[in-house]
């Protein structure tokens, strides 16, 4: 029996709206994560813009190469006879991570080189490595881990570092990891971190400069409770301590720096919707060193955190946190850094970004002298995505630092950042 053309057209006719209908109606409906991963600017992807890396058993890789070129209107971060100069950047960088359903391991890693045009001293290499895990022993206990290894250069402007003919290198090593606890009604964890920093010697117009008395080991026990993250507002308390132990007991000034810190307080998760979340915790520190004429810094610490996503293209987040630094300077024997920072992440186009931001340090060296430093930046960024591959960011920042050591010397400057870089994805 021969089939007619008509017969022919409606049976293909309908074996293609089967097959359509089929992929709709029985395809993997999206889950929660996955629709607000989507509807947020700072998390969504565009498959035309963004690179989706090389797939291999249950692993991804994303390689991509940097290439800047930088000006700075003062590289030496000056009061008066500012240099200026240009320079090139490459960086190099690859990271891989897991897609298992439970569990998880990334490793990341880069190389920064940078090339003045023509103060060559001012050249540095910097590196990162990073592994992170994730072992879920069950669907309420995970034990995470991260080591990570660093090199860099300490940039320019920062008391510490003042009439070093070069940029002082420091290599910091770290191990953390924290068994945690998020059940339908509890959470909380037991969290310690190894860090260790090891600074290189540098020279002044003076002389050779041993920084071997900045070396340092810290280590960090901290635990919280508090009802479980899952929830719309969930309060939390937290106790840490606090170990900064100095490999020279007495530095070349004749301080002993090593310190030990105590801290606890409460604090806030709260999480409205999608669209407003927020971390709110504040506490009482208490910090006090080997050093009998150094005294003991005690009072208030926080650490704010906003973030509001009024419509899907846009994303405001402001920050607020008060933390304890370290110092090297003579007669000092650390600060306390009140930091307050806005940024913003604006989609003009499918594929063009705005990013503005502004910051404010307030940094308050204590110890038997008088010094202090604040610090406003602005900076503003355009990325451009041309393609999945290839994307361009242009950016700028400004600086203006006013710094008081208790002296007729004029230590303020001001700094103008350009750059222009190119992105390059597999």
């Amino acid at each position: 029996m021969k089939l007619n053309k008509t017969a022919i057209a409606l049976s293909a006719l309908t074996l293609g709206i089967t097959l359509f209908l089929s992929t709709k109606l029985f395809a993997a409906p999206l889950t929660k994560d996955e629709i607000e991963k989507q509807s947020s600017v700072l998390t969504r992807t565009q498959p035309a813009y963004d690179s989706e890396g090389i797939r291999f058993a249950n692993f991804i890789l994303k390689p991509l190469t940097t290439t800047s070129v930088k000006f700075d209107d003062n590289i030496f971060s000056s009061a008066s006879n500012k240099k200026t100069d240009r320079l090139i950047i490459i960086k190099p960088e690859a990271e891989i991570h897991s897609t298992f359903d439970r569990h998880f391991m990334s490793f990341r890693a880069f190389a920064e080189h940078g090339k003045y045009q023509d103060y060559k001293d001012e050249n540095y290499t910097d590196a990162h490595a990073a592994f992170t895990g994730r072992t879920d022993i069950t669907g309420d206990i995970a034990i995470p881990v991260k080591l990570q290894y660093g090199r860099e250069h300490i940039k320019r402007g920062i008391p510490d570092e003042d009439s070093v003919l070069k940029p002082t290198i420091v290599q910091t090593f770290s191990a953390d990891t924290a068994v945690e606890y998020n059940g339908q009604n509890i959470s909380g964890a037991i969290r310690t971190d190894l860090d260790k920093y090891t600074f290189r010697d540098n020279s002044t117009a003076n002389g050779p400069v041993d920084n071997s008395d900045r070396n340092r080991n810290e280590v960090f026990l901290a635990t919280f409770i508090g009802l479980s993250q899952d929830r719309l507002i969930a309060p939390f308390g937290f106790v840490g301590f606090k170990d900064i132990s100095y490999r020279r007991d007495i530095d070349d000034n004749g301080f002993r720096r090593s310190s030990r810190s105590f801290a606890g307080g409460l604090g806030l998760n709260i999480k409205l919707s999608s669209v407003l979340k927020s971390k709110l915790q504040a506490g009482y520190n208490s910090r006090s060193f080997d050093d009998t004429r150094f005294d003991d810094i005690n009072g208030l610490i926080y650490n704010a955190n906003l973030l509001w996503e009024p419509s899907p293209l846009i994303a405001l987040n402001v920050t607020a946190r008060r933390s304890i630094v370290e110092s090297t300077l003579s007669n000092f024997s650390a600060s306390v850094d009140d930091t307050y920072a806005l940024g913003a992440v604006y989609e003009l186009m499918p594929n063009i970004f705005v990013k503005p931001g502004a910051s404010y340090l307030i940094k308050d060296y204590k110890g038997s002298g008088i010094r202090d430093l604040k610090r406003f930046t602005s900076d503003l960024e355009l990325t451009y995505k041309l393609n999945r591959n290839m994307w361009a960011n242009f950016a700028y920042e400004y600086i203006k630092q006013k710094e008081n050591a208790g002296t007729s010397t004029n230590l303020d400057f001001e700094n103008n950042i350009y750059t222009a870089s190119l992105q390059l994805k597999l």
